[in-house]
C-alpha cells in the first residue's frame, strides 16, 4: 500500500501568498501511517491539512510535504441517545450536520462555515458566536487519537494524556496528525434559530449594545468599518437562541428538525483588484447595512444553516477580493481597553486607505486548559481586507503595536503575517507547550510555513 506525493499549488483560505508543496491524499489510517513511516526529518518536514480553510499559513508548507486529510472522512459511529459522534479527522461539520440534526443534535461550537474538518477545528481550537457560554471546540472533544512524531498512535483526552490533548488544541498540527476524534453534541428541539437584530448608530453605540445584550447565547456585531464621520462604526448586533418546539407556529411543528439544504454555487468572477477602491467598499458596506436594516427589530425564525453558514452558499466567495487574495486581521483585546484600541485601528486603516469589507466584533469568555488556545476574556475584533498593497501590511504592523500595548493577541487560524517574537510573547504558556511538542516530536517531523515564520519550533 502506498500513497504518493504530487506537487500542488496551495494557500490558506485567504489566497494570500500561495505556494507549492508535495501533497498526498490518504483515505485510510494505514495509508497515513505508511506515509509517515517513509518520512525522514527534513528542514520543511510535513504538516496535516484539512479543507484548507485556515486563512493564513498553518496548513501550508513551501518546499515540504502536506498530508491532506479531506478524503479521510468517515463517520465511524453516532449515538442518537447520547449525542456522541466518533469520526475520522477529515469529517466536516457539514457531514455532522447532515447526520445529527435530524436526530436533534448540533455541534456546540461552530465558525461561519460548515466546510472545515473536525481535525482542523481541534487543531485551531475554533470559537463561535457563543464562546462565553459554550467555550471553544476543544472543550467538547471527548477524545482524540493522534499519530505523533515518534510513530506512536496515542489516544488522549482532557484527563487522559492531557498534556498531548491540550497541546494539540490550538497547536496547529505540530504535535502530530489527528486521526480520529469523539465529540459531544448539544441537544436541539428544532432546526430553527430565533434571530434578533439591533441597529447601532456609531462605534460607541455598537460597543454599548454589545455590553447591553451580553446575556444572549449567540451574539456578533457587524459594523461599517469604512464610513467616516459621525456614522463610523454603525451596524448591527445579531443575537440568536435555539428555537424550542413550543416556539414554532403550529404548522411548523410536524417536522421541526427538517433542515434546509444550500445548493452549491460558485462565483464566476470576482472584483478585479484595480477596481477595489473606497467607493466600492462604501457601496458594499451600504448594501450590507440596508440588507440587515430590513430585518431588524422583531425576532425572526431562521434556519440553522442560514444563521450559521450563510457564506457556504458560495464555495469560492473569496474571489470577491481580487487576485491578490485577502487577509483577515483578527485580534483579541482586553474589554476595558478595546474601544480605544479599535478606534485607533480604524484611524490607521482610514489614513492608509485600507478597506474593510467585513468588520465584526464579539465577546469571548473564559480560557480553557489549552497551552496555545486563543480565546481568553475580552473582545474579538476582526476585519477582512484585500491583501494586494504593501501599505496594507504596513498599516497592520502599526495595528500590531496597539495590540501589543493593550496586552492583546493574534489567532493562529487567521494569521498569515505576524512577527514571531511578538506572537510568542502573546501566549504565556508557549514554553510549556514547546516542551510537550518536543516530547512527542523529538526529531521535528512536523513543520509548516506558520511554524517557521513564527519560530515556534
Amino acid at each position: 500500500m502506498s500513497t504518493e506525493f504530487h506537487e500542488e499549488k496551495i494557500s490558506g483560505w485567504g489566497r494570500f501568498r500561495p505556494t507549492r508543496s508535495d501533497v498526498a491524499w490518504p483515505e485510510r489510517r494505514g495509508e497515513v501511517t505508511e506515509i509517515m513511516s517513509r518520512m525522514q526529518p527534513a528542514p520543511n518536514g510535513v504538516i496535516a491539512r484539512g479543507t484548507g480553510l485556515s486563512y493564513g499559513d498553518p496548513a501550508v508548507n513551501t518546499g515540504g510535504h502536506v498530508i491532506a486529510m479531506g478524503k479521510y472522512n468517515r463517520i465511524l459511529n453516532f449515538d442518537p441517545a447520547t449525542g456522541h459522534i466518533r469520526c475520522e479527522a477529515g469529517v466536516t461539520l457539514s457531514q455532522i450536520f447532515d447526520t445529527a440534526v435530524q436526530h436533534g443534535w448540533f455541534v456546540y461550537v461552530t465558525p461561519g462555515t460548515s466546510r472545515l474538518t473536525v481535525g482542523g477545528a481541534f487543531g485551531c481550537d475554533i470559537h463561535g458566536k457563543n464562546h462565553p457560554t459554550a467555550g471553544s471546540f476543544a472543550q467538547h472533544v471527548l477524545s482524540a487519537t493522534i499519530l505523533t512524531g515518534t510513530g506512536d498512535i496515542v489516544t488522549c483526552g482532557p484527563d487522559k494524556e492531557p498534556d498531548l490533548f491540550w497541546a494539540t488544541a490550538g497547536g496547529i498540527g505540530l504535535t502530530g496528525i489527528i486521526l480520529e476524534m469523539t465529540i459531544e453534541l448539544q441537544r436541539i428541539e428544532t432546526a430553527k434559530m430565533i434571530s434578533h437584530k439591533v441597529v447601532t448608530r456609531d462605534l460607541e453605540d455598537t460597543f454599548a449594545k454589545i455590553q447591553e445584550y451580553s446575556n444572549a447565547t449567540y451574539s456578533i456585531a457587524w459594523m461599517d468599518g469604512v464610513r467616516r464621520g459621525a456614522k463610523r462604526g454603525r451596524g448591527f448586533l445579531m443575537m440568536a437562541e435555539h428555537a424550542k418546539l413550543s416556539d414554532l407556529p403550529p404548522q411548523d411543528r410536524a417536522d421541526p428538525l427538517a433542515a434546509k439544504r444550500h445548493p452549491k454555487k460558485s462565483l464566476r468572477f470576482g472584483i478585479p483588484s484595480p477596481l477595489i477602491r473606497r467607493p466600492v467598499a462604501l457601496a458594499f458596506n451600504e448594501i450590507v447595512y440596508r440588507h440587515y436594516l430590513r430585518s431588524a427589530g422583531k425576532p425572526q425564525f431562521v434556519p440553522l444553516k442560514d444563521y450559521f453558514y450563510f457564506l457556504d452558499t458560495y464555495d469560492n466567495w473569496t474571489r470577491l477580493y481580487g487576485g491578490g487574495g485577502f487577509i483577515e486581521y483578527q485580534v483579541l483585546l482586553p474589554m476595558e481597553k478595546a474601544y480605544d484600541a479599535v478606534k485607533k485601528m480604524l484611524d490607521i486603516y482610514d489614513k492608509a486607505g485600507v478597506l474593510s469589507f467585513l468588520t465584526s466584533m464579539k465577546r469571548l469568555g473564559k480560557s480553557n486548559r489549552g497551552y496555545m488556545s486563543f480565546p481568553t476574556p475580552g473582545l474579538l475584533f476582526s476585519v477582512d481586507i484585500p491583501a494586494g498593497h504593501e501599505r496594507t501590511l504596513a498599516a497592520l504592523d502599526r495595528c500590531d503595536e496597539i495590540v501589543r500595548d493593550v496586552g492583546g493577541r493574534h489567532y493562529v487560524a487567521k494569521d498569515g503575517r505576524a512577527d514571531g517574537a511578538f506572537f510568542r510573547s502573546m501566549y504565556p504558556q508557549y514554553g510549556k507547550w514547546l516542551d510537550i511538542v518536543r516530547r512527542y516530536d523529538p526529531k521535528g517531523m512536523f513543520s509548516s510555513n506558520m511554524s517557521r515564520r513564527l519560530g515556534l519550533r
